[in-house]
């Protein structure tokens, strides 16, 4: 979220833990088939085949619901299975997991139990649907546009709820789709003889069709099906040379091959979540470069911490603090392009009319309250940039993050604890009792201000004043559907434009991008009477303190 926060679903987590014991079962094989269904030009559907050898025939599962992403598995059709016997009759049932873990975006499942023992070979066939939502939520649902399609397994795929290590085979069909169409996927390399999980091919993303796509035998690899008015080669070249500076900086990831997808978008100006080894991101046409560069610098940064504390501030706070960071340190954007990431993340925090809630609580208010979502990526930023600052000063800039950083990643490579409470044990050898005192300053939402060289000695503090983000409805009338706007303030700039208690929302600026876009209207169109009305207005409230950098100085002293 940011250029990177907008409209994101970003919790950065695994959504579908494995529970219990990993089940060696040598001669067990699932050969996946994907076959996309095309109607008016368009992939309107993803017929699946699932072949079970080796192995019996375990209840299936798929997510009800992940987030923001409702009807997951209402777009599942015509589940189908046969084995040596024939028909395997399959019931539908809801409910949670076989697991202990608490699944953090919802654990309600769409349950496929078999009637009976499977015997021999069985072959489970269903169709899914293309996602038609318009809420925005990860970018994990099967979408369509006309270069193709793209989903991650954890919104598509009926899989086993268990264990099992299966060789796995993906097989494409792809004879309904124009000559010379491509694919690509995040699964690890050779599950055909390295066994992996259900849960991998959950944690997988798909794409395929006429594909912008980077040239293969390399283990970064990366595609893209979105149509804007740059070169979506650039993206990709760049998506490359971007991981090849952070595999220096940071060291080699948890996983040896890395993949980035990107697709386009109707609903968010710009999104992007992360699975183990891959992100994808996702853009509106008009989204420019920069800030899609920088959203899959954020993505990646998540996949070189990988395996550190889960705690979704420290996950983005690092995100969004290396986002930029690393980029400009080894050359790949200046100082422009960089002080302007770090305000606009400052600018967003500052304006926040929820700054001081307690991070306990923006985190369990992620999905209902977009004022809320934001807490773990800005404040998580800011904080991380405070941390920096006063190791830099108390060291003498003999230490900062990046150095202590590496030694928390060092650590995890070589299997020793990397909690939140380690990583403040470490800087605390540098920071004393304030590292403490700052942290616990950072939970309970007390206002942070960071010194005015926080940044380098190239960029000095100013303090404006700017008025803060207020939609003036509820924010949950745009996070929920059907989107009825609720509690409408009459002299609020949204009902002064024209907007009404009880309008159903049927587009709209995302609140992430909204919250970010500092002086850019937002617009909504909404359904009256039978007709499609927009809006625009400014979401706008009372004036507050906010706290920018500006340049000083150019050059190569510029050490941030």
């Amino acid at each position: 979220m940011k250029s990177h926060l907008a409209g994101l679903a970003l919790l950065s987590v695994t959504l579908l833990s494995t529970s219990g014991l990993a089940q060696s079962q040598p001669d067990a094989r699932l050969d996946l088939t994907l076959k996309p269904v095309v109607e008016n030009g368009t992939v309107s559907a993803l017929d699946i085949e699932s072949r079970y050898t080796g192995t019996r025939l375990k209840p299936l599962i798929l997510p009800e619901y992940l987030g923001p992403l409702f009807h997951i598995a209402d777009r599942i059709e015509t589940v189908t299975a046969k084995d040596a016997k024939g028909d395997l009759p399959l019931t539908m049932t809801s409910g949670k997991r076989n697991t202990d873990d608490a699944t953090p975006l919802g654990d309600k499942v769409r349950i496929w139990t078999p009637a009976r023992a499977s015997e021999g070979v069985v072959t489970v066939q269903y169709r899914a649907q293309v996602s038609q939502e318009m809420l925005a939520g990860p970018s994990w649902e099967l979408r369509a546009e006309p270069r193709g399609f793209s989903m991650a397994g954890n919104t598509v795929l009926l899989l086993p709820d268990d264990a099992t290590f299966y060789r796995v085979k993906l097989n494409w069909d792809l004879s309904a789709l124009p000559a010379g169409a491509k694919t690509l996927d995040s699964l690890p390399l050779d599950t055909d003889t390295k066994p992996v999980t259900a849960e991998t091919l959950r944690e997988t993303y798909y794409m395929a069709g006429n594909l912008f796509l980077t040239p293969p035998g390399n283990a970064f690899r990366a595609a893209s099906t979105a149509d804007t008015p740059y070169d979506q080669m650039e993206l990709l070249n760049w998506s490359a040379k971007t991981y090849d500076k952070m595999l220096a900086f940071f060291g080699p990831p948890q996983r040896p091959t890395f993949t980035v997808m990107f697709r386009g978008s109707k609903i968010s100006r710009i999104s992007g979540t992360e699975l183990p080894g891959a992100l994808q991101a996702t853009m509106m046409a008009d989204t420019p470069l920069e800030q899609v560069k920088l959203l899959a610098s954020h993505e990646m940064v998540h996949i070189f911490m990988g395996g550190l504390d889960p705690q979704s501030w420290y996950e983005e706070g690092l995100a969004v603090f290396y986002q930029n960071r690393v980029p400009f340190l080894t050359g790949l954007i200046d100082e422009d392009a960089y002080i302007a990431d770090v305000n606009q993340t400052a600018r967003t925090y500052y304006r926040n009319v929820r700054f001081d809630m307690p991070m306990k609580e923006a985190e369990q208010s992620f999905w209902t309250d977009a004022r809320a979502r934001l807490q773990p990526y800005v404040r998580g930023a800011l904080y991380i940039s405070l941390v920096n600052a006063k190791l830099k000063a108390a060291t003498h800039g003999k230490r900062n993050l990046d150095t202590v950083m590496r030694e928390f990643i060092a650590a995890r490579d070589a299997g020793k604890s990397v909690t939140v409470a380690d990583w403040l044990t470490l800087i605390a050898r540098d920071l004393g009792p304030a590292a403490e005192a700052d942290y616990q300053a950072m939970l309970t939402g007390k206002k942070l201000y960071l010194p005015a060289n926080a940044f380098g000695p190239c960029f000095t503090q100013v303090k404006e004043r700017v008025p803060v983000f207020e939609l003036g409805f509820d924010s949950i009338s745009l996070m929920e559907s059907p989107r009825v706007i609720q509690h409408l303030d009459p002299a609020s700039p949204a009902a002064k434009a024209g907007l009404k208690d009880g309008d159903k929302v049927v587009w709209s600026t995302s609140q992430d991008t909204a919250q970010e876009s500092y002086g850019e209207e937002m617009v909504l169109k909404v359904e009256r009477d039978g007709k499609t009305v927009e809006i625009r207005f400014l979401p706008h409230g009372q004036p507050t303190d906010s706290y920018q950098w500006k340049r000083i100085a150019r050059g190569a002293q510029c050490k941030v």
